[in-house]
């Protein structure tokens, strides 16, 4: 008999969920041109609906994804978490606990954006959806070293209830010790990271 899949108990208001995919849909963007561009990467969603900003309430899309994108060349394989605040955190449940869905050579990337003020004149989708994003920083963190440090990390639940673990906030809370991160300095990405480098398979 086919299991039947556990529902999920927090729905985010559709409004909220938009943002939240608008966010990620720009923050893959971003970690796939910057890794192309200068660590010779060519990363693809991992699951064929990767790209997708549709609201789909299915428990079953929630329950079996796992990484965002991976690479064609060498293997790696990154979750990506847009993120606007200065933070790295993940959720993480009795049901669906972070370290479950990924393997331990896998990276997160958190791409720190900034919300500019909102265009009153912009239409109505803009105004709800749309605000503006200007990334400030990246984080990179295995999830070895997230694991490493978890009963180090802040347990704290969302408004709607959800769990998650925080390991880093601001300058104020940081338990990482192998964490990498890109500063955006004008139009350039600095410093250059040699351990992202593509390490193509023979």
């Amino acid at each position: 008999m086919e299991e039947k899949p556990e529902p999920r108990l927090f729905y985010k208001p559709d409004a909220t969920f938009k943002e939240d995919l608008i966010k990620g849909y720009f923050g893959r963007r971003v970690i796939q041109s910057i890794l192309s561009t200068s660590y010779r990467h060519h990363l693809v969603p991992l699951e064929e609906w990767g790209e997708s900003i549709e609201i789909v309430k299915d428990a079953r899309l929630k329950r079996r994804r796992k990484t965002d994108l991976i690479c064609k060349k060498c293997g790696i394989r990154i979750e990506v978490r847009a993120k606007t605040q200065d933070i790295v955190a993940m959720s993480d449940s009795v049901r669906r606990p972070f370290e479950k869905e990924h393997q331990d050579e896998d990276w997160v990337a958190f791409p720190i954006f900034k919300v500019s003020m909102i265009d009153r004149k912009e239409d109505e989708f803009r105004l709800q959806f749309a605000k503006r994003l200007e990334l400030q920083k990246i984080y990179f963190v295995q999830i070895k070293e997230l694991k490493r440090t978890k009963d180090l990390a802040r347990a704290k639940k969302s408004g709607r209830g959800e769990r998650f673990l925080v390991w880093k906030e601001g300058n104020r809370y940081n338990v990482l010790k192998d964490i990498l991160t890109i500063d955006v300095v004008g139009n350039k990405f600095e410093p250059y990271l040699p351990p992202l480098e593509c390490k193509v398979k023979k």
